[in-house]
């Protein structure tokens, strides 16, 4: 969030399971133009250089818009479909404390 001009700088982390799901979201969203409040904007789709929910929550921890005082510059945070607060997730990520594994509800079960 860009808190001095008050607008949304339009990042978004997402922890897709199924690589068909990331590819599907790449085709719709990539350049996709935004209409709302006659932006300008444009989307870019890659890969982020940080890969999973908790070393993403893990990095953006100690940034300063997660420090925010008016919770709609904050980060959200959904998980299984509902709002989990930041630093509550926060936390979890970091009990976890692995980097590579991805939170308990979305890791694949074991091979058997």
């Amino acid at each position: 969030m860009d808190v001095q001009n008050r607008s949304n700088v339009g990042y978004a982390f997402i922890d897709f399971i199924a690589p068909a799901d990331a590819d599907r979201f790449l085709t719709v969203f990539k350049e996709h133009r935004f209409r709302k409040h006659q932006s300008r904007k444009i989307s870019s789709v890659s890969t982020a250089h940080v890969q999973g929910l908790d070393a993403n929550l893990r990095h953006f921890e100690n940034r300063a818009v997660t420090h925010a005082r008016n919770d709609q510059y904050r980060p959200v945070v959904i998980l299984n479909g509902e709002r989990v607060d930041f630093d509550k997730a926060v936390e979890g990520a970091l009990a976890r404390g692995d980097s590579n594994r991805r939170s308990p509800a979305l890791r694949p079960a074991p091979a058997l």
